[in-house]
């Protein structure tokens, strides 16, 4: 004859109201209408029991722990751990950790990990790592890594790393679409549809559409529709559009619109629609509509502090001043198209040398006057300046001027207007043809110039 086994049985709230019913020690007892049932130990009433370890609901839930879907009443939702999915726990969500899913949690959503996906996360989203997704997670988003989309993360946002698309406050998490990978890749502020690969790549306020690949490119305020690509490239303040492809290229202050492709290329403070092409091309200081292809071309990278002995001779006839010092020492590393950068002198521009005489654009601060027994000059290419070739105007390059140079060494620019080449083929005899203007070319300083009658 076949055995029929029944346990104890009622609905939770009559168990609850008949307290005077104590279980035989081992003696289990099922509530019918949560699936969740307690085991007696012979002293205690039903009410001073603790449930058992888990319970598979009437409508196909599991809930395995502590406070496990207490408030939650969905289908086919499961609940493992202290407090998961405790309260109002979506259809089909699964949430597996302590307070995984524990408030909130969306339909058909997976939370796995301490404290993933804690509060309101959403529709089909997925939180894996502790504290992934643990706060206002968007709906189709996904979140992998330890506090990986903590807060505040994007519907359809991607973030994969620890405190990827971390998020700070409720202004600063990352955007919808965003996709970060990489330990604290996008970790702040991430733009819709920006992407972010790499440690620290697009860190904080990476632009909408922008793009950083590399350790901490775009790390800090990377503009709309920026891209980066190389370890620290686009690394502070890039401008919209401007593109730094290479370590350290555009790594701070590239303007909007600005291009550098190689190792340090337009490193520091690009200026908008400059160009830089080539290892350390144009890397300090080039100016908007600059142009600078080749290796340590227009590059800059200098800062001269020049004594003299404080005697000199200044003119300013209210336009540009000429100042000649009669005693200086290594003038010779000074060069048209720097700036003075103290003693009243501040930024202004070096048009041309003769000797030890300085015309300067434009009038000094403090009249004629040169204070102390120095003054500091800095290197820079010249807004809408060309240079190509290795070491083409490599220390300064003047405004609007051209250097051309295939030499291997140095070539120096020749002030605002001027045009460089070397080296030309030179060719004896001969007539221009009709309508040329005779170019004469100067083979020490390779500068080109016409001559009119």
């Amino acid at each position: 004859m076949a055995s029929k086994i029944q346990l104890r049985r009622d609905t939770a709230i009559n168990w609850s109201n008949n307290s005077s019913v104590v279980l035989s020690s081992g003696e289990p007892g099922f509530e019918t209408d949560t699936g969740k049932f307690k085991i007696g130990n012979g002293v205690d009433n039903w009410n001073s029991l603790d449930y058992a370890g888990g319970a598979v609901t009437n409508n196909g839930s599991v809930y395995i722990g502590d406070g496990a879907g207490s408030c939650s009443s969905a289908c086919c939702s499961v609940g493992i751990g202290n407090c998961a999915g405790n309260c109002c726990q979506g259809c089909c969500a699964v949430a597996i950790g302590d307070q995984a899913g524990e408030y909130c949690q969306g339909s058909n959503a997976v939370a796995i990990g301490n404290c993933a996906g804690q509060c309101c996360q959403g529709s089909y989203a997925v939180a894996i790592g502790s504290c992934a997704g643990e706060c206002c997670q968007g709906c189709n988003a996904i979140a992998i890594g330890q506090c990986a989309g903590h807060y505040c993360q994007g519907s359809n946002a991607i973030a994969i790393g620890q405190c990827a698309g971390y998020g700070c406050c409720c202004e600063s998490g990352q955007s919808d679409y965003a996709i970060a990978i990489g330990n604290d890749a996008g970790y702040c502020d991430q733009g819709t549809y920006a992407i972010a690969i790499g440690k620290n790549a697009g860190y904080c306020s990476q632009g909408d559409c922008a793009i950083a690949i590399g350790h901490c490119a775009g790390n800090c305020c990377q503009g709309f529709g920026a891209v980066a690509v190389g370890d620290i490239a686009g690394n502070c303040d890039q401008g919209d559009h401007a593109v730094a492809i290479g370590y350290a290229t555009g790594n701070c202050n590239q303007g909007h619109g600005a291009v550098g492709i190689g190792v340090s290329a337009g490193r520091n403070s690009q200026g908008e629609y400059g160009i830089a092409i080539g290892y350390r091309t144009a890397r300090c200081n080039q100016q908007t509509n600059a142009i600078a292809i080749g290796t340590y071309a227009a590059e800059a990278d200098v800062f001269y502090t020049v004594e003299h002995d404080g005697a000199y001779v200044g003119t300013n006839d209210g336009s540009d001043s000429t100042i000649t010092l009669t005693n200086a020492f290594d003038f010779s590393s000074v060069r048209p198209g720097m700036v003075l950068t103290n003693n009243g002198y501040n930024n202004m521009l070096i048009l041309s040398i003769s000797g030890n005489t300085l015309t300067l654009a434009g009038t000094p601060n403090n009249g004629s006057v040169i204070s102390g027994n120095q003054f500091n000059v800095d290197g820079r290419q010249g807004t809408n300046a060309i240079a190509i070739g290795a070491y083409a105007a490599r220390y300064s390059q003047s405004p609007n001027s051209i250097v051309i140079n295939a030499t291997g060494s140095e070539l120096r620019s020749q002030g605002t207007g001027t045009t460089v080449i070397q080296s030309l083929r030179q060719v004896s005899g001969g007539t221009a043809p009709s309508g040329f203007t005779p170019v004469y070319w100067n083979p020490t300083t390779g500068e080109l110039i016409t001559v009119t009658a």
